[in-house]
């Protein structure tokens, strides 16, 4: 260094080991083959995946393709905390209860640390980073360009969903993690052709990302781009300023362009409870839950992947389902690892940023980082660390490591990253190799052990792998062929015993296979309960098998220890209510209806359909109802169905007696009132609904209707016509009150029905439907010159009602004017080809002037349009034969 009297010297690179290795090799197929297959969700490639990481290792290390593992004192304590956290949560995966759930988290865990080794020590030289970068930036490039082309053209009719290209709504993090990459070799790079290509593949990568317009995306993108600006803050490069301000404002518009402000609103507000109430808010619906989970489990956790199974006891009642995940990944290591695994995460975290921490920023920072001027070393010391931070924002409100594509890819990038940083490090020159001088026997019992190691992981591997196939061929057979289905499952249990999901299907093949196989399908249902014994489904399916076998105590047993495991369940308080019933335990019985009303007053109709099917006693109702005015009508409307008048009269009256009914509650009650032929309390009801101070006819036209309905059948036509009168003059502007006072009126007085049609023209002079009324009007008096006039006006004022159109031909038709008429059937036609009354009334044209072959050729027309027209059909076959005799 200057000043001291030593040389600066920075380590060269090996440029002799850049070729390809099938270590790489291998490290590519981890980053791609997962994001082509469902984002690597589906479980049977990890295993694959692993197995081809161990093999490809190994042969580079026989070979010695590989260097031998380097490090530093610096980076001993990141590696020693990597191991520390690995060995706990393998630790917190060994239990039998759950253990293939837990197997399958650990499995995608140490698979993305062994990628994370592997890429560690590649060979570092710049020719093979730079090589395995840009192959790894073109191909998630055009895996996004793909991604992008089948969502936005729904070319996939799943393509909202899962799509194969890659798992649904989780792909922002993929693309972040190389988003930076991308840009920051935008801005150094000074040849036009290549930039441009940067510049499109960049704009592909943002437009797939942005495109789902999710709150992890978005909140995962901001982050990026902050940390981004940040690593790139230059002090005297004006140019690069320039361009860093272009590729910004960029990003901005497509932001703006693709998502907009309301949808950035939306998603954010999902995510704190304080702007967002509702029950599908992400923090009533899970986080809450997970945070009593967590306190009830604070230092140990309930297992690794074992969230999904203990969850359920914690969760919301209204919520229908339950989550897999906590949408957080912080959140998740704290609930099934404890604290302990909480602490130690982010302690490896510190010491991998402390790790790649560099001295000064910016572009200034970039030449002392490394002075030879490797553009992608650069983009992956500025782009890298600003897309692994923008992806651990996602990670804070999303699952994205649970997704193996994410998480190999992230594994990549930051072994990449940690390696090209330490191998590059001016100020710390301590960078040396571990040599271990153990003895010789020492030596070949450890390479012995380790040789067992991977000849057990492999067998291991692939006993999963078969297992998973089987078991995957078996699922999509049981929907076809039951027998099928038995053979695979059992094929795949024989390979790996400890799934419980294989018994559990097989047992819902053999117990909807009837009486006969009960007993066989009790027997699976035992064995997935002995291997996940929290999960309600299993329990509650043996229930229904015990039920079915007539064992009704067992069966209560079953339902019982799941509504331990899933108290807030609709269908095991049910299911055990019914069996309660059967069993003559009434009380008990009507105990878990009413829990499962009070979670849910939707799940009423469902409790009042097994008293009538069951024709049970109508007494054991009442404590159930809960008291508001929604369940009490419910319970009215069901009484009437039970021909049980007065006692629903007797409730009826008792709701009517609340202060604060609304105005569709009072309906209701006054619907109810006219099913029990009581017309004159229904009157009085619906007089009580004008009088509300949140009636207002626009939004209740159906309820003024209905009550002057029942007045006019009432024969009270002047009370009619008052209460029609006072609320026209009141609310003058709508169509609909003007027409029904003019209905009141009878065909002799027509005179009068086209006054008040008149006075509602006044004040609605675009309203279609008055004009059609008064048409309808003077075709009763034979007045077809104003018919004419109004029904044109009708037409005019709404072009797109065609039945105004059809009325207009209709009567050309009738005055003889079959030209118009034509010219107007065909003008409806042109708009909708299967308007059915226009064809009919163009085919009596044709008829009536002889145009057998025009009939003939709108026939065809017809039949090629829609097949199915039996009329069109009929007469293409009249017409041939008239035609051909002819």
């Amino acid at each position: 260094m200057p000043g001291n009297g030593t040389k600066d010297t920075h380590m060269v690179l090996p440029v002799n080991q850049s070729s390809p290795t099938w270590s790489e090799g291998a490290v590519y197929l981890c980053i791609f083959a997962p994001a082509l297959y469902f984002g690597g969700v589906r479980f049977e490639i990890i295993p694959c995946l692993q197995s081809i990481l161990l093999i490809a290792y190994c042969s580079d290390r026989l070979r010695n393709r590989l260097p031998r593992p380097e490090s530093s004192p610096r980076a001993f304590h990141f590696f020693l905390f990597l191991a520390i956290l690995s060995l706990w949560l393998l630790l917190r995966s060994i239990s039998l209860n759950y253990f293939f759930r837990s197997l399958t988290a650990f499995q995608t865990y140490i698979t993305a640390v062994f990628l994370f080794i592997m890429v560690y020590n590649l060979p570092q030289s710049r020719r093979r980073r730079g090589r395995t970068l840009l192959i790894v930036f073109s191909g998630i490039t055009l895996l996004a360009l793909a991604h992008f082309l089948i969502s936005f053209f729904q070319i996939n009719p799943r393509s909202r969903g899962i799509h194969f290209l890659f798992h649904g709504f989780h792909y922002h993090g993929f693309i972040i993690l190389v988003i930076g990459f991308g840009l920051t070799m935008q801005i150094m790079v000074r040849k036009f052709w290549l930039g441009l290509s940067l510049l499109v593949a960049n704009a592909v990568q943002i437009l797939s990302l942005l495109y789902y317009r999710k709150a992890g995306g978005i909140l995962g993108f901001l982050v990026f781009l902050g940390a981004f600006v940040y690593f790139l803050r230059p002090q005297r490069q004006s140019s690069r300023q320039i361009q860093l301000l272009f590729i910004t404002i960029f990003i901005l518009i497509n932001l703006l362009v693709i998502i907009g402000f309301e949808s950035i609103i939306t998603e954010m507000s999902t995510l704190s409870p304080e702007i967002s109430s509702g029950k599908h808010n992400r923090w009533n619906v899970i986080y809450a839950g997970t945070l009593k989970m967590w306190r009830d489990n604070f230092f140990l956790g309930v297992g690794l992947g074992k969230f999904a199974y203990f969850f359920p006891r914690y969760r919301n009642p209204t919520m229908d389902g339950s989550p897999r995940y906590v949408h957080s990944e912080p959140l998740q290591l704290a609930v099934e690892t404890g604290i302990i695994g909480l602490l130690l995460a982010f302690i490896m975290v510190y010491f991998y940023f402390r790790l790649c921490r560099h001295p000064g920023a910016g572009m200034d920072a970039l030449k002392v980082f490394d002075r030879s001027g490797s553009k992608h070393e650069l983009a992956l010391f500025v782009g890298g660390r600003a897309s692994i931070i923008g992806f651990l924002a996602i990670s804070a409100i999303d699952f994205e490591f649970h997704i193996p594509a994410n998480a190999f890819l992230f594994a990549y990038i930051s072994a990449e990253l940690l390696a090209a940083i330490g191998r590059n490090k001016s100020q710390d020159q301590s960078w040396s190799r571990f040599s271990f001088s153990f003895p010789k026997p020492v030596k070949s019992v450890t390479r012995l052990l380790i040789f067992l190691c991977v000849v057990m992981i492999l067998c291991h591997n692939v006993l999963l792998c078969g297992a998973a196939y089987y078991k995957r061929k078996g699922l999509k057979e049981k929907i076809w062929h039951d027998e099928k289905a038995i053979k695979y499952l059992t094929r795949s249990s024989s390979l790996y015993p400890l799934d419980p999901e294989l018994y559990f299907e097989r047992g819902l093949i053999y117990q909807s296979w009837g009486k006969a196989w009960l007993s066989q399908a009790g027997l699976d249902f035992k064995r997935a309960i002995i291997l996940a014994a929290q999960n309600g489904e299993y329990h509650y399916y043996s229930g229904r098998c015990f039920e079915k076998s007539g064992q009704m105590e067992a069966a209560i047993r079953s339902y019982s220890r799941a509504l331990d495991i899933d108290p807030h369940n609709f269908r095991y308080l049910y299911r055990r209510g019914i069996t309660f019933y059967v069993e003559g335990q009434c009380h008990k019985a009507c105990l878990d209806f009413k829990e499962m009303v009070e979670i849910d007053q939707k799940m009423l109709p469902t409790v009042l359909n097994f008293f009538r099917k069951y024709h049970c006693d109508l007494l054991h109702l009442v404590p159930i109802i809960p008291n508001n005015a929604t369940s009490r009508i419910i319970f009215a409307s069901f009484l009437l169905d039970k021909i049980e008048n007065a006692a629903a009269d007797a409730v009826v009256e008792e709701i009517l007696l609340s202060p604060d009914l609304s105005v569709e509650h009072l309906h209701e009650l006054a619907l109810l009132k006219q099913r029990a032929a009581d017309f004159e309390n229904a009157a009085l009801i619906f007089e009580r609904i004008l009088s509300q101070d949140n009636f207002h006819p626009s939004r209740h036209a159906t309820i003024v209707r209905e009550y002057v309905t029942l007045l006019t059948r009432l024969k009270r036509r002047e009370e009619a016509f008052r209460i029609l009168t006072t609320v026209t003059d009141s609310f003058p502007h709508i169509p609909e009150l003007w027409q029904l006072m003019a209905s009141l009126y009878s065909e002799g007085e027509s005179e009068k029905q086209i006054a008040v049609l008149n006075q509602g023209l006044f004040f609605n002079k675009d309203a279609a439907s008055l004009y059609f009324e008064i048409a309808q009007v003077h075709i009763r008096q034979s007045s077809y010159v104003e018919a004419f006039r109004y029904l044109e006006m009708a037409r005019l004022k709404d072009s797109g009602n065609l039945d105004y159109a059809l009325h207009l031909a209709t009567l050309y038709f009738a005055r003889n004017m079959e030209h118009k008429s034509r010219l107007m059937c065909e003008e409806i036609l042109e708009k909708n080809p299967l308007h059915g009354g226009a064809f009919n009334l163009l085919r009596r044209i044709y008829q009536k002037l002889n145009l057998l072959q025009a009939d003939k050729e709108l026939c065809e027309k017809m039949v090629k349009i829609n097949p199915g027209h039996s009329a069109a059909q009929i007469g293409l076959n009249q017409r041939e034969k008239k035609l051909k005799k002819k």
